[in-house]
């Protein structure tokens, strides 16, 4: 991945999607003109958006839908693509400028806490193989969210929302906060799958 060269390079993430929310236009935003806008910060702000519909009810499963969109986003970063990739149907594909205005307001507190944290620092961890291991944790973490586990999508999206800010503000240290969160959800996830196959083997084993 390529330094920050795009336009809008020194806004903050909230002014990023405020300016989404903002922009002339009823019909909503397609995904492809917020990829075209952004280029390579365009990691950060669709992983943000992707964690949208946990934070907002819906009559599915939120993270069924936040999931597989931020793996299909961490997959590219682990196999180094320069900025993020959609098919023709995912592009054309419009989100509602009144949703994400709704998203910013809802996380206003969060996302200015951690805008007030973020500044560009360690910038060493966003070129190179880098950006593969955060790939890689996010594909992870998103097919953990993706599971129908009770009362962990907030806390799994706000992780998710953590990775997006820092890549959007090339904040290294908190990026590295964010890949120590994702690997212990991972990792714990593991170890707790394991317990319960082998409490499972020994109930209907018995």
């Amino acid at each position: 991945m390529t330094p920050r060269h795009d336009p809008a390079a020194r806004q903050r993430t909230s002014e990023l999607l405020a300016g989404i929310a903002a922009a002339p236009g009823d019909d909503g935003v397609a995904l492809g003109e917020i990829v075209d806008t952004f280029g390579v910060r365009g990691f950060g702000i669709l992983i943000v958006l992707g964690t949208l519909t946990a934070f907002i009810p819906t009559p599915v499963g939120a993270g069924a839908v936040a999931g597989p969109l931020v793996m299909l986003f961490g997959a590219q970063m682990l196999f180094g693509m320069r900025k993020p990739w959609l098919p023709g149907w995912l592009r054309a594909r419009r989100v509602s400028r009144a949703a994400i205005g709704r998203f910013v307001e809802r996380m206003r507190k969060v996302l200015t806490w951690l805008e007030r944290a973020s500044r560009p620092r360690w910038t060493g961890l966003f070129p190179g193989a880098w950006p593969s291991v955060t790939g890689l944790l996010v594909i992870g973490h998103g097919l953990v969210l993706a599971l129908p586990i009770p009362l962990t999508n907030y806390p799994l999206a706000l992780v998710l929302m953590l990775a997006g800010v820092a890549l959007v503000e090339d904040d290294g240290i908190a990026l590295l906060v964010s890949w120590v969160m994702m690997a212990a959800t991972i990792v714990t996830f593991l170890l707790l799958s394991g317990t319960l196959v082998e409490l499972a083997g020994r109930l209907f084993g018995a």
